[in-house]
């Protein structure tokens, strides 16, 4: 219907012109030949126009795709491990003190005094006097990592600074001090072949070569990889294990090793600073390296549920129960529903905890209350009911489905959680954020009407007996919102 009514907008000298002079001056000129003004009254016209004609894609279920899915945020495996701008240009202080004797030093990584001592042990061997070393205590895991700054001029190392976090093993605070202490044998090099070469000798100075093969090969990589590897060579070393060596596998290995590795960090993090804690961080660091996963990437589904997005439920034609199910079980979850008659099609839109919530409730009392009415006009018809089947089959599934709104709304008011999480503010902001992607798009809707329901004993004893399930992780609010 919006066809006609554009095509004479378009066409109506009062609302569009040709550029006039003040236009070119003004630089409208520069549009493409196929763009037009219109007055800003006709805009609505132009998008519900355009909306008519635009062929809407469907997914494999037949429904149309949504206009804004909710995507799980990702991650790199690699986590928080960064020394690319770990050198800072610096003048030359006054001339560091010489080092005395350096006794042989178990690093501890709750002691700053053990991690001081292991410094001044890594400057004695590069031949550095006694570098000032900054210790930062850091209160976020890091996934065991440890970051490092040196501060180099003309004469070698000025300072150097280390951020430990509490699940920080003895292998990552060397790995990170032999890694500053080689900046200042290699000083002009940043992370070159140079640096790489330095860092690998000093480690295996330090801890003997046996530990260090696969990092020695590994020179012609990124100095990344050289970094763990050294890490994991300092751990082997001090733990008095087997050499390290590469681990390969197909996808079904690497999907298990993946899954392994956010078990040891999920551990980790509840187990935050202690001996637990940094054993299961050093163990995840360690398969990191062994099996090259460093950029791999993962999804991280807590990130995922406060997202607002939609999603499209296919109710089928002529179901006017089940349309009235998906209005109901959409209130309950702090849904905002509207339904596509035409095609038989509902439109949920909200957090993305919440429209799952609502789809898998639906499916659920959809097929529960299908089976029960099947289940009920076939007794029906064995008994020598006068009613036509149909009818019958209508009034109970109706009934079904008023017994259970009326169930879930008890509940609901039980169960509801205050503030930012109760019902009432969760179903406005999902029907803002519906009103703001249907003004996008030129599009309106209407309220429906109620429906008149002929009580059905059996379809309310249906209704209410269906199946709650049971919540998994959800949040606070109504009962059973599943993740």
């Amino acid at each position: 219907p919006y066809i006609p009514r554009l095509r004479s907008v378009l066409l109506d000298t009062d609302w569009f012109a040709g550029p006039t002079m003040k236009d070119r001056t003004e630089g409208w000129w520069l549009f493409p030949r196929h763009c037009v003004r219109i007055h800003a009254g006709f805009e609505d016209h132009l998008r519900r126009a355009l909306d008519h004609v635009t062929p809407e894609p469907l997914t494999e279920a037949g429904v149309p795709a949504p206009w804004i899915p909710a995507e799980a945020p990702t991650a790199s495996l690699g986590g928080d491990r960064s020394l690319e701008g770990d050198i800072e240009a610096a003048p030359v202080g006054a001339p560091h003190p010489p080092l005395g004797d350096v006794p042989d030093v178990r690093l501890d990584p709750t002691d700053d005094r053990s991690i001081r001592g292991a410094f001044r042990a890594l400057c004695a061997r590069a031949g550095f006097g006694d570098v000032p070393l900054d210790i930062a205590r850091m209160p976020e895991s890091r996934d065991g990592f440890v970051a490092g700054r040196i501060w180099l001029s003309r004469r070698g190392p000025e300072r150097v600074r280390v951020e430990v976090g509490p699940n920080a093993d003895a292998a990552e605070i060397w790995a990170t001090l032999l890694h500053e202490v080689a900046h200042g044998v290699a000083p002009h090099d940043g992370h070159g072949p140079t640096f790489k070469r330095a860092l690998v000798d000093l480690a295996c100075g330090v801890f003997g070569e046996a530990s260090f093969d696969v990092p020695r090969r590994l020179l012609t990589r990124a100095h990344a990889a050289v970094d763990v590897w050294i890490a994991v060579g300092v751990r082997a070393s001090l733990n008095q294990s087997p050499p390290p060596v590469e681990a390969f596998g197909d996808e079904g290995q690497l999907a298990k090793v993946v899954g392994r590795i956010q078990k040891l960090r999920r551990l980790a993090r509840s187990q935050l600073g202690t001996p637990e804690g940094r054993a299961a961080c050093a163990k995840a660091n360690d398969l990191l390296a062994r099996w090259d996963l460093g950029a791999y990437s993962v999804r991280l589904a807590e990130g995922i549920d406060d997202q607002m997005c939609d999603r499209w439920v296919n109710i089928g034609k002529r179901s006017v129960w089940r349309r009235q199910l998906a209005f109901h079980v959409a209130e309950y979850c702090g849904v905002f529903s509207l339904s596509r008659k035409s095609r038989g099609w509902m439109h949920f839109f909200g957090r993305y905890v919440d429209v799952v919530t609502a789809e898998w409730f639906y499916e659920i009392w959809e097929a529960h209350i299908d089976r029960a009415a099947t289940k009920h006009v076939r007794h029906y018809k064995k008994s020598g009911g006068k009613r036509n089947t149909r009818t019958e089959r209508t009034n109970f599934c109706d009934s079904a489905v008023l017994a259970l709104a009326q169930k879930l709304a008890a509940i609901a008011v039980g169960q509801d959680a205050p503030g930012e999480g109760s019902l009432a503010v969760r179903q406005e902001r999902a029907e803002s954020f519906a009103a703001e992607q249907f003004s996008l798009r030129g599009r309106r809707w209407s309220s429906g009407s109620g429906k008149r329901v002929t009580v059905n004993a059996a379809g309310v004893r249906a209704g209410r007996s269906a199946p709650m399930g049971r919540g998994v992780g959800g949040t606070a609010g109504v009962r059973g919102l599943i993740k």
